[in-house]
């Protein structure tokens, strides 16, 4: 039968993502609403955000980093980089409210939230007692279902297509300057999906 023992593994799992990323650096690591993402790609936005929890949020080997996200490209690329920090990562349901994430952030002690501008009013009123940082993962590309105006739907609406090459110029941009807008103690950094 099965062993009644587990044997951990040699290797963290950001070490994987690593190894995937030199060997298949340009296969597809995430597919997300028709938007990919390679591995290479998934391994430098993981980089550089865990270089962004460590030197700008201060987060140390065993913190505690709380991920207040929805299944997304952004919660893999915060879990990987809590990773990459040798901090903990602390996943939360986005559909608790501000009181049951209090209770988990002082249960967990977590000093950092990376959540969704969705999720802000629930994180606010965290930061400067409970949390000391919280950083904003947001969206360049807009959800396929979502349109400009904010109305659902299934189609793209009609008018011309979105400039893609823009929207990659202005993450370049953006990345190349290292720009984060601080708004109180609350940091915000733009992953792409």
């Amino acid at each position: 039968g099965l062993s009644k023992h587990l044997e951990l593994p040699q290797t963290s799992l950001y070490f994987n993502l690593e190894v995937s990323a030199a060997r298949y650096p340009d296969r597809v690591a995430v597919h997300f609403y028709g938007t990919t993402l390679t591995y290479a790609q998934l391994k430098r936005e993981v980089d550089s955000m865990a270089g962004f929890l460590q030197q700008r949020c201060g987060v140390a080997a065993g913190d505690r980093v709380v991920l207040y996200l929805q299944n997304s490209p952004q919660f893999i690329i915060a879990l990987y980089a809590a990773f990459r920090a040798n901090a903990v990562a602390v996943p939360v349901n986005p559909m608790n409210l501000r009181e049951e994430l209090r209770h988990i952030v002082a249960d967990s002690g977590a000093k950092v939230a990376v959540f969704e501008q969705d999720l802000r009013q629930n994180v606010t009123p965290l930061l400067g007692a409970e949390l000391t940082h919280g950083i904003v993962a947001k969206l360049l590309r807009r959800h396929p279902h979502v349109f400009p105006d904010g109305t659902l739907g299934s189609r793209r609406p009609p008018g011309p297509a979105p400039d893609t090459r823009a929207i990659r110029e202005r993450w370049e941009s953006i990345k190349a300057r290292s720009e984060e807008r601080r708004v109180g103690k609350e940091c915000s950094v733009t992953c792409r999906s």
